[in-house]
Order: C-alpha cells, then structure tokens, then sequence
C-alpha cells in the first residue's frame, strides 16, 4: 500500500529534533515513521505488506515522546 499526505503546519516553526508520522490500519500494529517537517509538503510511503482490506487507514502526527499534534485524519 502506497499512502501520500499534503500537510502545512498552522502554527509555530517545525522542532529541529523531527516527528513522527503513524498510519494506523483497522487491525494490527500502526506504522510509525520518523520524519522532519518543514511549514508545508508532502509525505509519502509504501507499506509491504498492507492490503486494500485492512482499512480503514487513518493518520497523525506525533512528536518523539509520542504526543499527538495533529487532528486524526482518514486516509482514501
């Protein structure tokens, strides 16, 4: 499965020490990947092993001690 999120922060300036994306599944253990941000792109993934049907998929953002940023967000 190939998942890509759009993303703009809405307040502050991005923390030099990164965050990390988590893409959770129906089911099963979520997907957390680490990554910095800038104000606004783009992040893209590819998960082997995930399949159509073990969605629904949904996403946030987290910081490094595992604190929730973003607002939840379902992934089509």
């Amino acid at each position: 499965m190939s998942f890509s999120v759009d993303y703009e922060l809405t307040q502050g300036e991005p923390i030099s020490s990164g965050y990390v994306w988590v893409i959770e599944r129906a089911h099963g253990v979520p997907v957390k990947q680490p990554v910095r941000l800038a104000r606004q792109g783009n992040l893209p993934i590819l998960i082997n092993g995930w399949r159509p049907e073990d969605g629904p998929f949904q996403t946030h953002i987290e910081d490094r001690s595992g604190n929730r940023l973003s607002a939840v967000v379902e992934l089509r």
